[in-house]
């Protein structure tokens, strides 16, 4: 079966069933090759906020638990609490 397509370059052809869904395919493909890049780029976005907010959040915690205490002491406190952290013990 064979019939008449207008394809990118303005030009008249017929196209067979085959190329046609070929082309569709080909389409097809490529939005979501498209699709993928901008899903990337919007992941390393993500990551790199999360970054920051890390960065933020042992800001936090090392102002509001000083250097003298250390991090290992906190971490075990944290543990021997069964995961709540009490400050002061």
């Amino acid at each position: 079966m064979r019939c008449c397509a207008d394809v990118r370059d303005t030009n008249q052809r017929c196209l067979t069933e085959q190329e046609r869904i070929e082309e569709r395919f080909l389409e097809q493909f490529a939005l979501l090759e498209d699709g993928l890049a901008h899903l990337q780029l919007q992941m390393r976005r993500m990551s790199e906020g999360a970054k920051q907010f890390g960065s933020l959040a042992r800001q936090m915690r090392r102002a509001t638990y000083p250097a003298d205490r250390g991090d290992e002491g906190m971490s075990s406190r944290f543990e021997n609490r069964g995961g709540h952290s009490v400050k002061g013990e």
